[in-house]
């Protein structure tokens, strides 16, 4: 694993726990002052896996192998998220924090391009819900992703917004919620506020 530009052995941590754990350490290190947190999950992505014991509860719910392998990612990524919110409540930041979640794009259903031979474990069939498309196209099975916005300052305001939005517009959204100077800087950045929706 690269961190912080040196290569370290995992001790055989699932990557998803590692990356919580690191991510509630840092909110142990910065819970006194203003910090700014981006947690890049891998999960659910290729190489799939997660840990077994969570891949046989669904498994024996009747799930195929692939539903019950991406089901136990999405329950781990789940679980990490639960874990840091935790941790910012057990520090009362929770209500002096803006909270997003996003996925970056829909499933893959082709062999990876790093993979030079087709393999036995490259999962094809992911549920799409239906949507046209997948990772790499830009029909609604690639691009429509679930998105979460959580803000203290308007949560009297909950409401589904079914609006396209762009990861480019994360940065000028963050700025106008944290009432910063963003006249100057919007101007030479990609993307829009999504706050007024």
């Amino acid at each position: 694993m690269d961190k912080n530009g040196k290569i370290e052995k995992g001790d055989g941590t699932y990557l998803t726990d590692e990356l919580t754990g690191q991510a509630c350490e840092y909110i142990e290190r910065n819970k006194d002052e203003n910090f700014f947190l981006m947690i890049a999950y891998t999960a659910p992505h290729s190489p799939f896996q997660a840990p077994q014991t969570i891949i046989d509860s669904y498994l024996s719910k009747g799930y195929d192998r692939i539903t019950a392998t991406t089901y136990a990612m999405i329950e781990v990524m789940d679980t990490g998220i639960g874990r840091v919110l935790n941790k910012l409540k057990k520090h009362d930041l929770e209500e002096n924090t803006i909270f997003m979640f996003k996925s970056d794009n829909g499933p893959a259903f082709f062999n990876p391009p790093f993979m030079l031979e087709p393999q036995e474990d490259v999962f094809n069939e992911r549920f799409n819900f239906g949507l046209k498309g997948s990772k790499g196209w830009v029909y609604e099975g690639g691009i429509r992703v679930p998105m979460i916005v959580y803000s203290p300052f308007n949560n009297n305001n909950i409401k589904k917004v079914d609006h396209p939005v762009i990861i480019d517009d994360f940065f000028p959204s963050i700025l106008e919620l944290t009432n910063s100077d963003t006249k100057s800087i919007i101007q030479k950045v990609d993307g829009k506020s999504f706050v007024p929706l």
